[in-house]
């Protein structure tokens, strides 16, 4: 995964962002949200694991939740700027 790390980190740099988030599929029961914080600035990368078993609803809601996140990392930041 460093080499998704790093991409993120540098696309995140060169579009001005602060937060970036990289969502993979998996199948473990437990979903795990990780965060790396960037020594020495103030970028953050939020890993999000999304479990693509169980009904159509089930995955919708994973899906709405991390979608939940990705949004308030935006009103953070549009706050922040203001």
């Amino acid at each position: 995964n460093n080499p998704d790390l790093y991409q993120a980190l540098a696309y995140q740099t060169a579009a001005g962002l602060d937060d970036s988030f990289l969502i993979y599929d998996t199948s473990e029961e437990e979903e795990t949200s990780l965060s790396y914080e960037i020594h020495n600035s103030n970028k953050r990368i939020h890993v999000e694991k999304l479990n693509l078993n169980g009904t159509r609803e089930e995955i919708l809601d994973r899906i709405d939740s991390i979608a939940r996140k990705i949004k308030e990392s935006i009103q953070v930041a549009i706050s922040n700027a203001a």
